[in-house]
């Protein structure tokens, strides 16, 4: 028995991977977000970091732990206060008619945007959202932007895609939080290959305010860290809240998905673009080697959080080499140079 097989000279060859993207998300991503320099900003120059879904969730855990006493309000504050400077210098103008919808459907498209999930006032509820303490936080700010007055926020996740809040009335008279000045600019939107649901390869992913995690380290300042001596000996002198972010960082990154299998200096520098700049942790200008025994000196122009990048760039090292790092670095002339060596003595 003979098949004839027929070839369609006008069938186009489809892309599996194309056909799940969701198009309209990305081009409303690329019209809210930029990127260049390895940071991401927004139109108004505030920067952001991307973050996946279960890696937010798999830091925050560490840096609790390693703080050793509970922050969920802390981090909640952080992100409220964050997302209230930006919502209220922001101020659209919505006209005369029907403001409260108006500002109920923006919210909807702000959070939608930034893969946050879908916030609902009416029953204080948020759906496909992440970490509870950052999204009650954008919650509350955008709840009291709503009703003009200040609020109790606690919060409950009901499951893996539900989280639940109880909502009080408040008297505080809480003062705005102070502005963060916006200083990334660029004119290369942001592009991405996103999935419905802002999922990335089948994962959810989230757009985070950087801002959010220097409020986090000012709200948690004091606080005494549980690091060993020898864990010290591989950061530089650096407070306790700083330590602890990079800790939880390096320890993110070891145990994640990503390779980092670099040869030689060009191989860092791509390497560190392909991974860390694409999630607005910075771009570097220059790799040298600095020793036989793979110590290499990284230096960045732009870099919008130093301890995530330590701790990023640690457990790069570490994956890379098979070591233990200790890492340093230093501030020069709006240069951030940064020293990753070997933490073991080498004959």
């Amino acid at each position: 028995m003979k098949f004839q097989v027929t070839r369609c000279e006008n069938m186009p060859i489809i892309d599996e991977n194309d056909q799940s993207l969701d198009k309209i998300l990305m081009n409303e991503v690329s019209n809210k977000f930029f990127s260049e320099r390895g940071f991401i900003s927004d139109i108004h120059g505030w920067s952001w970091l991307l973050w996946r879904k279960d890696e937010i969730e798999s830091w925050w855990r560490t840096f609790e732990e390693i703080i050793n006493h509970p922050l969920g309000r802390k981090l909640s504050n952080s992100a409220c206060d964050q997302h209230e400077m930006m919502i209220t210098n922001i101020n659209p103008d919505f006209g005369r008619f029907f403001v409260k919808k108006k500002k109920i459907d923006y919210i909807k498209k702000y959070w939608k945007s930034n893969g946050w999930g879908e916030p609902d006032f009416p029953d204080n509820t948020i759906k496909f959202g992440g970490l509870s303490p950052i999204f009650s936080g954008f919650f509350q700010a955008d709840l009291e932007w709503l009703a003009e007055k200040r609020f109790k926020v606690s919060w409950q996740d009901v499951n893996s895609e539900l989280i639940s809040l109880n909502v009080e009335a408040s008297k505080s008279n809480i003062p705005p939080p102070d502005l963060s000045i916006g200083k990334y600019f660029s004119e290369r939107q942001l592009e991405i290959d996103l999935e419905t649901g802002w999922r990335i390869d089948g994962q959810r992913h989230h757009l985070l305010p950087t801002g959010l995690f220097s409020r986090l380290q000012k709200s948690c300042a004091g606080f005494a860290a549980n690091i060993g001596e020898d864990e010290r000996f591989g950061w530089p002198e650096m407070d306790d809240i700083s330590i602890a972010m990079a800790i939880a960082a390096r320890k993110n990154f070891i145990l994640g998905e990503e390779l980092f299998l670099a040869a030689d200096e060009n191989g860092w520098m791509s390497n560190i673009k392909s991974i860390f700049s694409k999630k607005g942790l910075g771009n570097p200008t220059s790799v040298k080697y600095i020793d036989g025994n793979g110590g290499v000196l990284v230096k960045f122009e732009t870099y919008p959080n130093i301890p995530i990048l330590l701790g990023s760039l640690s457990g790069a090292w570490t994956r890379c080499e098979g070591r233990p790092a200790k890492i340093n670095f230093q501030e020069r002339n709006n240069i951030l140079e940064i020293k990753i060596e070997s933490k073991q003595n080498i004959a």
